[in-house]
């Protein structure tokens, strides 16, 4: 059963990864920030970021900060 967003969440997703901002990180963290308002299971949102960590580290040593 989906569960209803957080308005705070929402909010914080249109000021911090907006259209204008494209740092890779900024959206990482946005994506974390979104499965934690869906309620996931806090061992879900680990390995979301352990995954996301080491896809960070292999793009800024490829050169890539930016979406």
């Amino acid at each position: 059963m989906p569960t209803q967003p957080n308005p705070q969440v929402g909010q914080w997703l249109n000021t911090k990864a907006g259209p204008d901002d494209t740092h890779l990180w900024t959206w990482m963290e946005a994506f974390l920030i979104d499965r934690q308002a869906q309620r996931m299971a806090a061992g879900t949102i680990h390995f979301y970021r352990a995954k996301l960590r080491l896809l960070g580290k292999f793009c800024e040593g490829q050169a890539i900060t930016r979406i």
